[in-house]
């Protein structure tokens, strides 16, 4: 293989393992979040809520916002990604030959 086919392919890699750690470090963020905020800390048939509850709520309501910071940067990685796939070298041609067509490496 070419080296330019294997430099694309390097890139090509790392953009795609950018992409997907920001995306799952968002969606864990934004399901942290959710999760602090509307599970119950306790049963329901305790008499005393405890002051828990404040604290999960603020630390929810703190890592939505860092869900958003890492979804910015999925969009970013993405965008390179759908990009770099645009720019792939050719590596094999289908041209037409007499008698047909030939492939070329």
């Amino acid at each position: 293989m070419s080296p330019e086919v294997e430099a694309w392919r390097a890139t090509h890699r790392k953009l795609k393992f950018q992409t997907q750690l920001s995306g799952g470090l968002s969606g864990g963020f934004l399901a942290a979040g959710v999760l602090l905020m509307a599970i119950p800390e306790r049963c329901g048939s305790c008499d005393d809520p405890g002051d828990g509850w404040l604290l999960r709520f603020f630390l929810g309501m703190a890592l939505i916002p860092v869900s958003g910071a890492a979804l910015i940067s999925t969009i970013v990685y993405g965008v390179r990604l759908h990009r770099h796939n645009k720019l792939r070298p050719e590596t094999a041609r289908l041209r037409p030959a007499p008698g047909g067509l030939m492939l070329r490496f």
